[in-house]
């Protein structure tokens, strides 16, 4: 039986890369996928996406090729622990909510990623008969 390959290449435009693991997992790659794919403009579009998403999310793990990279010095910022909606709750009250009461701190070991890129290339095998079925831009 015949295959093609679906490969997603990936640049990170400021040679960085600030996750925990290297590489990024495919399951990291999907989530940023369909995150762009409903945010703004490209929300209007998503039904041409969804038959393509639809079947990646369905396969296993992909191959991944990653290049080299080097860890660049640590550094902590405050961001927001996810309980903002305490402060919403007391403006909603007509009352003031400090939010920087509602930050913890996270340490950030960024990665620098050698070369221009791509940096990360995620390949999956797929059946064409399985490709043909994408509608919209998504196909050649």
């Amino acid at each position: 039986m015949a295959t093609d390959e679906l490969a997603v290449a990936v640049t990170f435009l400021a040679g960085r890369y600030h996750g925990k693991e290297w590489p990024p997992s495919g399951a990291r790659l999907f989530q940023a996928i369909v995150a762009g794919a409903m945010t703004g403009g490209y929300r209007a579009r998503f039904p041409q996406a969804e038959p393509a998403l639809r079947w990646l999310e369905r396969q296993g793990a992909p191959t991944i090729f990653a290049r080299n990279f080097r860890t660049t010095s640590e550094y902590r910022i405050a961001v927001p622990n996810n309980d903002l909606d305490r402060a919403g709750l007391e403006w909603a009250a007509g009352r003031d909510a400090n939010t920087s009461v509602y930050r913890t701190l996270k340490t950030i070991a960024p990665r620098a990623v050698e070369g221009d890129g791509p940096h990360v290339v995620y390949q999956w095998h797929a059946k064409p008969e399985e490709i043909a079925t994408w509608t919209g831009p998504l196909r050649n």
